[in-house]
């Protein structure tokens, strides 16, 4: 499973560049509480293979397999421990919680010694 967007270089250096990318609102954009959960920007890291250059508007891709993967992790799983534990007993469902933390910040240290998410540019659209 591949994930793609659209995409402004910032900066490049070498086999890597430097995109922003905006994050969409999970609502569509128009709820009463529009712009907090939504419209900030980010700056990530990706391969350059193309050559794209700063101000160039690109197509990045990425596994979103290991993205979702992830994303449980961090958000269903934790609250499946609590829940499974304080089913048995509340001191066991806070010792889950806990230990799905330390869960957590394991498989980030292991990404983050991996190299991280793979991303890299996949098409150049408008050259500056």
């Amino acid at each position: 499973m591949t994930a793609r967007g659209k995409v402004v270089v910032l900066s490049e250096g070498g086999e890597a560049a430097v995109v922003r990318v905006f994050r969409e609102a999970a609502c569509g954009g128009d709820c009463p509480s529009c712009g907090l959960c939504g419209g900030k920007a980010i700056d990530v890291k990706v391969s350059n293979k193309l050559r794209a250059k700063p101000g160039d508007i690109v197509e990045i891709e990425g596994d979103s397999g290991k993205t979702l993967l992830l994303c449980f992790f961090v958000y269903p799983l934790p609250a499946m421990l609590f829940v499974f534990g304080w089913l048995i007993h509340p001191a066991a469902g806070i010792a889950f919680a806990i230990l799905s933390v330390a869960v957590v910040l394991l498989a980030n240290r292991r990404l983050r010694a991996a190299g991280g998410l793979k991303m890299e540019i996949a098409r150049v659209f408008k050259q500056s």
